[in-house]
């Protein structure tokens, strides 16, 4: 896999696998250039979720307590990245009550034993990469995952297969979904045929990532090797229809 270190591809994680599977045009814009896109309130939330949930549950925290002081986290987090106050207070609702009904869940996992550990394992020269969320003695690693809808996506049971070869440990997803009126859990473990079909997508995406570094000889190349779908939602960002326009000059 040599071809990935023209482009500085030092490593791969689950996001990096996926995002090249289900976006290459946004994979070429963040590994490729390198170009830097603005954080979300959305995106940050999980953060301070887990983070609270590893005082709780691992530091025998206060609830109340905690879910203040990572609100209070979040907020200065959020005015570091320059997000808009109106877009990180509407994520208080979800973080405020995901930290109160979290821990009731996550307790017949047993005792927190780890938190955000990197874990990993080569893939014929390449180093993947990824950091569980919560390990519990059992031994589990739970992966928490914050969302306005209960949808397990390739890209989750991508980084469940990661933790699985790296650690040989049982895994599962852990989805809360907070809504206005009412919270909702799923728990999801990656089924028979996911674990023949996850790594075999891995290991054919990072194979087909290395051909495509092998035949470019420059960034530039990747123009037309890859080309944008316009209609994808993640042009709504303007820094990223900047930097499309930019490169692809539409």
């Amino acid at each position: 896999m040599e071809a990935l270190k023209k482009f500085d591809i030092k490593y791969l994680s689950a996001s990096h696998i996926t995002k090249f599977i289900t976006n290459p045009s946004d994979w070429v814009l963040t590994y490729i250039y390198k170009v830097p896109f603005k954080g979300s309130a959305a995106a940050e939330r999980g953060k301070f979720i887990e983070k609270g949930l590893n005082l709780i549950l691992g530091d025998n925290r206060n609830i109340d307590e905690t879910i203040e002081l990572e609100l209070n986290n979040f907020t200065e987090t959020c005015k570091e990245m320059k997000i808009d106050k109106e877009e990180y207070e509407k994520e208080y609702h979800f973080i405020r009550e995901a930290i109160k009904i979290l821990p009731q869940h996550f307790l017949k996992f047993g005792k927190i034993t780890g938190y955000q550990k990197k874990i990993g394992y080569n893939y014929k020269g390449v180093d993947i990469i990824g950091y569980t969320d919560f390990e519990f003695d059992k031994p589990m690693i739970v992966d928490l995952k914050t969302s306005s809808k209960m949808n397990v996506t390739v890209g989750h049971k991508i980084a469940q297969h990661i933790y699985t070869k790296a650690t040989n440990m049982e895994n599962k997803l852990f989805y809360v979904q907070i809504l206005k009126t009412k919270s909702n859990v799923m728990e999801y473990k990656l089924t028979d045929e996911d674990n023949i079909q996850i790594p075999l997508l891995i290991h054919q995406a990072i194979e087909n990532m290395n051909y495509l570094c092998a035949i470019a000889s420059s960034k530039e190349d990747f123009k037309r090797l890859v080309i944008p779908n316009p209609d994808d939602w993640m042009w709504k960002d303007e820094d990223e229809l900047k930097a499309r326009k930019k490169i692809w000059g539409f």
